[in-house]
């Protein structure tokens, strides 16, 4: 009869085994560190590394190996340049009218607000925009905390997946740190909106509204909801639904989403 093994000798021997590892390739060059420009350096202070306000490690690793090499603060001292590449890829990015504000409003409000009213181009290392972000700092309803708008961002199609949506979040949550600390008040978070799934009138636009929401929720967000005095919760939507898509198969279930700075 064969002997049986002790418990303790199994142990150890399957402690003993090593698990299965795959070899990973380093890189050959760490990556280049992300340049902030003067009056954004200035503005972000010690916030200025992002390390505090990104999401999470994932978001800063993300960060890291991104092909963001330079963030602009747009000003009405910036390169023409940068403003006619930023506004281009913003109006690709966004093509229908209504969907957009005009860019002469916004270099308005960049003169006018710049306080309160934030754009940044994101350059790649030749100098070219692949990314664009717009948002305002906001004050909370009966409260003195404050809350980033992030009102649009877009990146270039080629550059999607490669952080620089993280990045921008990071740079919007860095910018509301530094505000709220200048101003010794809570910093809530930062707010954006979306269609409610399936909101639009075609069927590509349908299928872009889910879309649209996975890519907020893999940067970390969450569905903001209304709650009744009964307990139920209600979906907050700003513009009157159309009535045809609520009752569909997909449903509209999602409209705002928050990243915790």
């Amino acid at each position: 009869m064969p002997q049986r093994k002790s418990r303790g000798r199994q142990r150890r021997q399957r402690s003993d085994r090593k698990p299965a590892t795959a070899a990973v390739a380093a890189p050959a060059t760490a990556p280049a560190p992300v340049e902030l420009s003067p009056n954004l350096s200035n503005l972000l202070g010690e916030f200025a590394s992002l390390r505090q306000a990104a999401a999470n490690a994932s978001h800063m690793d993300k960060i890291s190996r991104t092909s963001v090499r330079s963030v602009q603060l747009l000003s009405p001292e910036s390169s023409p340049a940068v403003f006619e590449q930023a506004f281009a890829l913003y109006v690709e990015s966004f093509p229908i009218d209504d969907e957009r504000e005009p860019t002469e409003m916004i270099r308005q409000r960049i003169a006018d607000m710049p306080d309160v009213f934030y754009c940044y181009a994101f350059l790649d290392q030749v100098g070219t925009v692949i990314g664009y972000c717009q948002g305002s700092i906001c004050s909370a309803a009966g409260s003195p905390s404050r809350f980033f708008y992030m009102q649009y961002c877009c990146v270039s199609p080629q550059s999607r997946g490669g952080g620089v949506l993280q990045l921008m979040h990071a740079v919007c949550a860095a910018t509301l740190l530094a505000f709220c600390k200048r101003a010794n008040v809570a910093a809530i978070g930062t707010v954006w909106e979306a269609e409610p799934v399936g909101m639009a009138d075609e069927a590509e636009a349908r299928k872009y509204t889910v879309a649209r929401l996975s890519i907020h929720s893999k940067a970390g967000g969450r569905v903001i909801m209304g709650k009744r005095a009964d307990g139920t919760f209600v979906v907050r939507c700003f513009r009157a639904p159309r009535r045809r898509y609520i009752t569909n198969a997909i449903g509209a279930r999602e409209v705002e989403c928050v990243h915790a700075a």
